[in-house]
This record gives structure tokens, sequence and C-alpha cells, in this order.
């Protein structure tokens, strides 16, 4: 494996955790105790 190869695989791997969070965390982020918590900033 060339380093282009271990570079994309690296790279790869963090978006899926990336998008994963973001997927678990939204259910908090988006909730309306949570916009109630931050409309005024």
């Amino acid at each position: 494996m060339d380093l282009k190869e271990i570079i994309l695989k690296k790279v790869k791997k963090s978006i899926g955790t990336m998008l994963a969070s973001e997927k678990v965390l939204a259910k908090d982020w988006n909730s309306k105790e949570d916009e109630e918590a931050w409309k005024n900033l």
C-alpha cells in the first residue's frame, strides 16, 4: 500500500466516524429544549 492509499483509507474512516457521530448527536442538538437554550445567542 502506498502513501496515497493509506491517507485515503484514513480519510474515509474519519468521514464515516464524523457522519455517524453527527447523526447520533443531532438527536440532542435538534431537540426543542436545545433550541430554546440557544435561541438568544
